[in-house]
């Protein structure tokens, strides 16, 4: 193979080559072809017989011509396709079974992203053998099993990803509590989890997270306490605790969060106000419903910035989904 020079010098070896293969009819997939490079597809028309293009892109090229959009693959889908094709034997015997694949597949795929910083996984079962990731910065988990992970890692989420600023666990249907050394990073931002209906503590560690600035717990409807050590949260500005139907109090060292600003607490009709709340000067605004807003008017005269917002009752109840599987 002679050494291309050029885009012009690929292109002509890549003609002869087509030539030389003479296959009839010919087709060449160009996968993945972001904006711009229109021009360089252009250029592949060439005078063949019955030789065709087909262009693989995530976004429309109206220059190339008419476009079909396809829509992605279900996760069961996609999961057949790896399964019945990813190996190079076809026979029945050496097809795994779908435990295997997200084994397999799912440390694959992370291991393809040491360099990204968000990250989004839906509908697996998350592996105990975690790889380090010292660039990501975001990681969303959706509707995974994550309790094998958090409770079995090899290691802890603290080694993993040492650097995350923001997670966010929503429908983890089997998390009971907290991934392992989470509360080690302390270069944490953002802690969003959301219907995880067997979470039912928080650890004691949690105060750990000097820089946390957002704290949402809402649709947690086994919770059952929050420790006081969230009340080292000095940097906490914005916490949800909605839906969260069983979380009997809040704890005396609450009145510590000195820059919370927004607290929403909707259907937390059970959830008693520590006397210290008067002690949390920087609130703006509680969201809560009729019943929680009564709680609050005592502590109104000395709290004269803050704001009752008591939306329309919403009868949406969505959060409630898989609170029994």
């Amino acid at each position: 193979m002679p050494e291309l020079q050029s885009d012009g010098d690929a292109i002509d070896q890549l003609v002869l080559l087509l030539r030389k293969i003479n296959a009839n009819p010919m087709l060449l997939v160009l996968d993945d072809v972001w904006p711009g490079s229109e021009t360089v597809v252009e250029k592949l028309k060439f005078q063949i017989s019955d030789y065709k293009i087909v262009v693989t892109s995530r976004v429309a090229l109206p220059r190339l011509g008419t476009s079909l959009v396809l829509k992605p693959l279900v996760p069961e889908d996609a999961t057949t396709l790896f399964r019945n094709h990813a190996f190079l034997e076809r026979e029945s015997s050496n097809i795994p079974d779908e435990d295997h694949v997200q084994k397999v597949l799912v440390p694959s795929l992370i291991d393809m992203c040491y360099t990204r910083e968000d990250l989004k996984v839906e509908r697996i079962c998350i592996p105990s053998s975690f790889v380090t990731l010292k660039n990501l910065k975001k990681l969303s988990l959706y509707l995974c099993d994550t309790r094998e992970a958090f409770e079995n890692s090899n290691m802890p989420i603290s080694d993993a990803f040492p650097n995350l600023e923001e997670l966010n666990i929503e429908y983890s249907k089997d998390m009971v509590g907290l991934p392992k050394g989470l509360c080690n990073i302390t270069s944490l931002k953002m802690l969003s989890i959301s219907s995880c209906h067997k979470l039912s503590s928080l650890p004691q560690e949690i105060g750990n997270l000097e820089n946390l600035k957002v704290l949402r717990l809402n649709s947690c409807t086994d919770l059952e306490e929050i420790p006081n050590s969230v009340g080292r949260l000095s940097n906490l500005r914005d916490m949800d605790i909605s839906n969260c139907i069983n979380l009997p109090n809040l704890p005396e060292e609450f009145g510590n969060l000195c820059n919370l600003r927004i607290l929403c607490m909707r259907s937390c009709a059970r959830c008693e106000l520590p006397s210290s709340i008067i002690n949390l000067k920087n609130l703006k605004e509680v969201v809560c419903d009729e019943e929680t807003a009564f709680s609050w008017e005592p502590f109104k005269p000395m709290l004269p910035n803050l704001k009752i917002d008591v939306p329309p009752l919403d009868v949406n109840l969505n959060w409630l989904h898989a609170i029994h599987s």
